[in-house]
């Protein structure tokens, strides 16, 4: 398999909870997973393992120790916060230069192989536009990658225009959706086939839901099968 970036259409809205279940149900499949958290805010040095790098690491069957998140996370600040915003209050510039080095550097060994049980996948911060830096957006970072597209959205009102329009920005970037996840993360929210149904009219790519409390693992096996289906390696 390849490697693909976790975006969505916002914050808060579930991207490491998918994650993590399509890590772990990876795992489970025998596969050697991995991933990378480039960018995170809201980033408490006291809870390494509920930080989203942590979280990442342990569905990776990694401990969320200082060093292995620095290994999967370029730059971690403490507000919760645009990274752009958070690093500028830290006194500090991200080079777009140096961090896509950093993603490049740990994807390419898994672009190369011709293992066809891994996977990587290269999580975003907040939603496809939400800065990166003072000079980029997320989507601008997606396109110089160009991997596939996880997009996960939640159930909220206004969640089908948010989830169309962030969708069209991708495709006007020629970026190939691999999958749409819909995680609903509140109980008073409606049931996410609820969500995927009305976006299903618009969009043709798989859809997979989540439920409030559900298995995330088991959604993770559902995309992880959906996903090696749609890989011709």
């Amino acid at each position: 398999m390849s490697a693909y970036f976790v975006t969505g259409a916002g914050t808060e809205i579930g991207k490491t909870h998918i994650s993590a279940g399509l890590l772990r149900a990876a795992r489970e499949k025998g596969a050697k997973a991995g991933a990378l958290k480039p960018l995170m805010s809201g980033f408490d040095p006291a809870q390494l393992g509920d930080s989203d790098a942590g979280q990442l690491l342990s569905a990776c069957g990694l401990e969320p120790t200082p060093a292995n998140i620095a290994a999967i996370c370029r730059h971690a600040f403490e507000p919760p916060l645009a990274p752009n915003i958070a690093a500028r209050q830290a006194g500090l510039t991200i080079d777009e230069g140096d961090l896509y080095r950093f993603i490049e550097d740990k994807i390419t060994p898994t672009l190369k192989t011709a293992a066809r049980q891994e996977i990587m996948l290269v999580e975003g911060a907040g939603g496809v536009m939400s800065p990166a830096t003072d000079k980029i957006t997320h989507i601008d970072m997606m396109a110089h990658l160009r991997l596939p597209i996880i997009f996960v959205s939640d159930v909220y009102l206004g969640a089908v225009s948010h989830s169309l329009t962030a969708l069209e920005a991708l495709d006007r970037r020629d970026l190939t959706v691999s999958a749409i996840v819909i995680n609903q993360a509140s109980a008073a929210s409606t049931a996410p086939e609820a969500l995927a149904a009305e976006l299903s009219r618009f969009r043709n790519e798989p859809f997979f839901t989540l439920s409030f409390g559900g298995d995330a693992t088991q959604t993770g096996e559902a995309l992880f099968s959906a996903l090696i289906d749609k890989d011709p390696a």
